[in-house]
């Protein structure tokens, strides 16, 4: 091999060196790139939500501020109205139960037991289980 073909070899290998280094640097570069952007955008996803938060809050507080203290009031006292009123059918419904005849409580738990029974049987039809009658009606019926 003559000095000049080995010289001209050396070079075409030195060549392709240098490509393939070249395009590991582009590929770097790009990687390095690519880094900066995903940390830009996490940084402002970050940002953006801090904002959305401190927003949210100064609403809060905005209204807590501004709300209507009689509407809280009054709430108040429709919800205790709510709970005497149930609370006094309670008491009449267990008044009602203990004055009912023996007679009456049998008539109550034959009509709650074909109650049940139908049900099962729709259930069942689903292929469902209703459970036990005593899960299902109230201790005061039976």
């Amino acid at each position: 091999m003559s000095q000049s073909a080995y010289h001209w070899e050396a070079r075409r290998k030195q060549r392709t060196i240098d490509r393939k280094q070249a395009a590991m640097a582009r590929l770097k570069e790009l990687e390095a790139l690519e880094q900066a952007r995903m940390a830009e955008e996490a940084a402002r996803g970050e940002q953006e939500r801090r904002n959305q938060e401190e927003a949210r809050r100064k609403e809060l507080e905005q209204h807590l501020r501004t709300r209507n203290k009689g509407d809280m009031k009054q709430s108040l006292h429709q919800r205790e109205r709510t709970i005497e009123r149930l609370m006094k059918e309670r008491t009449w419904h267990n008044d009602i139960i203990k004055r009912m005849q023996e007679e009456d409580k049998d008539m109550f738990q034959n009509a709650l037991m074909k109650d049940h029974k139908q049900k099962e049987k729709v259930l069942r039809n689903y292929g469902l289980y209703r459970g036990h009658p005593s899960y299902c009606i109230d201790e005061e019926y039976a």
